[in-house]
């Protein structure tokens, strides 16, 4: 018998995305595993805690958007960053910084993190140059990156 890989979170409201996943694996078959009524299997389950809120926006690789990113143009070269994340590893936030043709302008770290704690981000950043998109990743203690919790466009400030 083959094992049926199932990534999955829990919130306050119950099971998440697991359980879709789940159904939906063994509704096609998974790994050449056709359940039988009465007939049972292993699974493999990785579990990922982590500290949210009530609010819940995108969960990703690295974890799970409860305010989402805003990257606001304060001049030509100062980013103000904002938005709260649950992380499913301990490690560091880096900032990713990318110009106008996509080319990586930049990558700041940012703060150290941990699951037991709700990341809240409120900072303001140094470019080299004008940054148009960001990218916050999650890297683990081992220098792994995670993956992407959230990228977005920077927008001109609202002052301007």
């Amino acid at each position: 018998m083959q094992p049926i890989r199932v990534s999955a979170f829990t919130t306050a409201t119950g099971l998440g995305r697991g359980v879709a996943s789940l159904r939906a694996a063994l509704e096609q078959g998974a790994s050449g595993l056709t359940p039988q009524r009465f007939e049972t299997c292993d699974l493999d389950t990785e579990w990922f805690p982590t500290r949210v809120g009530t609010d819940l926006n995108a969960v990703t690789d690295a974890g799970i958007v409860v305010r989402r990113l805003q990257a606001n143009l304060q001049d030509e070269t100062r980013v103000r960053l904002a938005g709260s994340f649950g992380v499913f590893f301990p490690g560091r936030l880096v900032a990713h910084l990318y110009g106008e043709h996509g080319a990586l302008l930049k990558t700041i770290v940012m703060m150290d993190v941990d699951p037991s704690e709700l990341v809240s981000l409120d900072t303001e950043i140094l470019a080299p140059k004008k940054p148009t998109r960001i990218s916050i990743h999650l890297v683990d203690r081992s220098g792994l990156d995670r993956g992407a919790l959230q990228e977005v466009q920077v927008s001109p400030s609202e002052t301007h």
